[in-house]
């Protein structure tokens, strides 16, 4: 068949959809139902939701078939006959493909453990469509918290306290410390995985230093480190710190993005802490300064100079 009659009979199919229903007509050829480039065609003109309900189960033992309707959507699955559900081979490279596919594996493949952490090798989110059974198992849970740090504030108690566990979930979601137990909380080679892993974002930058426990919160070694890896960390040190001026001035040195923090506005009255900001790295906003420094000569030159040693 040509395309041009391909298309023709899918204008039909979309004449004949009333609401949420697609009624076949009757001068429509069945046959084309088992013609997988049709269908193929039917998906990207007509939404899948309108063409799964009328596939006959035959269509569906064609693997390659499958994954290509699961690759457009995971929920996709949802659609197809429980032998295709269950259907481990095949729902294995569904996962592999979309971790979120699991959620509409059947029940004995959300127990199934092979399944499970292929879902969720590819995304740790998939955690809450696993077995309740298997959401117990630690081979489980590390797998989930190694893809997304995340879901450690998902998982059973127990493992806040285990030590690998956190240590996986810090390594790329370091606020996932504020699930860790109090004895983790003041582990310091796990407090400093997890201080390198802040949360960026464009409106946000997070410190894990607030979950660490009240000693290292105190730490300046271990504030110095938080500062490092973000500026936010400052919102976070105690107030005796705070107000230490040479330490600040030496946080500044290590990460000079500080002075657009909202608790910094006072500092930003202090000369010596601009100076230092200007010398040390960024380019300064004007608009964040007060006023008195348009006119301080030194100030200016040296926050212009930074901004042309940075300009292509």
């Amino acid at each position: 068949m040509e395309l041009k009659d391909y298309l023709k009979y899918i204008k039909l199919l979309k004449e004949n959809i009333k609401g949420d229903t697609l009624n076949i007509p009757t001068d429509f050829p069945q046959e084309l139902l088992l013609d997988k480039t049709f269908v193929k065609l039917a998906f990207y003109y007509i939404q899948k939701e309108y063409i799964l309900p009328l596939l006959k189960e035959e269509m569906f033992n064609d693997e390659d078939f499958v994954l290509f309707l699961i690759r457009d959507s995971e929920g996709v699955l949802n659609y197809l006959p429980l032998s295709v559900r269950d259907n481990k081979s095949l729902v294995l490279k569904a996962v592999h493909y979309n971790g979120y596919a699991l959620r509409y594996a059947s029940p004995r493949l959300q127990n199934d453990k092979d399944v499970v952490i292929a879902a969720l090798n590819n995304t740790g989110y998939a955690f809450d469509y696993v077995s309740k059974l298997l959401q117990d198992d630690r081979d489980v849970v590390l797998a989930a918290v190694s893809s997304k740090g995340r879901v450690l504030g998902n998982v059973n108690e127990q493992f806040f306290d285990d030590r690998e566990v956190v240590m996986k979930a810090v390594l790329n979601y370091g606020c996932a410390l504020e699930y860790a137990s109090p004895r983790l909380k003041a582990d310091r080679e796990l407090v400093e995985l997890a201080l390198a892993h802040p949360i960026i974002g464009d409106f946000e930058c997070i410190s894990p230093l607030r979950y660490a426990s009240e000693e290292l919160q105190q730490d300046p070694q271990m504030i110095t480190m938080a500062i490092k890896y973000s500026s936010g960390a400052i919102t976070d040190i105690p107030d005796e710190l705070f107000f230490d001026r040479q330490f600040i001035l030496s946080l500044c040195k290590i990460n000079p993005e500080i002075y657009e923090e909202e608790r910094m506005i006072e500092y930003l009255f202090d000369r010596e802490v601009v100076k230092t900001i200007a010398t040390y790295g960024v380019n300064i906003s004007f608009s964040l300064l007060p006023g008195f420094y348009y006119d301080d000569e030194e100030i200016v030159k040296l926050i212009l100079k930074k901004s042309t040693r940075r300009s292509p």
